[in-house]
């Protein structure tokens, strides 16, 4: 009994250890969020998702900053002045709010856009949902669809697409 609580203790502390450098940024941090379908951003954060990770994303302050990258899925929503990114086969899922600013190179993107929200693909695949006034850029060989309010389906366009 004895011998089988030191181990399990022993087991614990490796368990924490290796646990604590992975974790997902508080205010104001620069976080790396590596895997695991528990790993999310929360709070006024600035947070990298990479390495073929599965990353959660919650920013409902202002300033908030989000990278999806290489290879990455990740999904989540960030208020008003949200900028990231999604880029390099990553697949993305993010409602971003009110003035952000959004970029898909070469990703998958999935957007739902807040007012005054700009949204930049290049390359690989966008299909935005613009809540109010939004403006899309589909460059590079880039696959776009937009639905403004009031549309009943995504519709494909090449240029730029706006809401509003």
């Amino acid at each position: 009994m004895r011998t089988s609580g030191f181990v399990m203790g022993a087991v614990l502390a490796v368990g924490m250890l290796v646990m604590v450098p992975f974790g997902c940024g508080g205010s104001a941090s620069v976080s790396a969020c590596p895997g695991g379908p528990d790993c999310t951003c929360v709070g006024d954060t600035s947070c990298t998702c990479n390495a073929s990770g599965n990353c959660g994303f919650d920013c409902q302050g202002e300033s908030c900053s989000f990278t999806c990258d290489k290879g990455a899925t990740c999904d989540g929503a960030c208020g008003k002045s949200c900028d990231a990114s999604c880029v390099e086969g990553a697949l993305c899922t993010l409602d971003i709010g009110q003035s952000s600013d959004f970029n898909c190179k070469n990703a998958d993107c999935t957007i739902t856009a807040g007012e005054e929200a700009d949204v930049h693909c290049d390359g690989g695949s966008c299909d935005v949902t613009c809540t109010g006034k939004c403006s899309v850029e589909c460059k590079g060989g880039a696959t776009c669809q937009i639905k403004c309010p009031g549309d009943s389906a995504l519709k494909p366009f090449e240029g730029t697409g706006t809401c509003g």
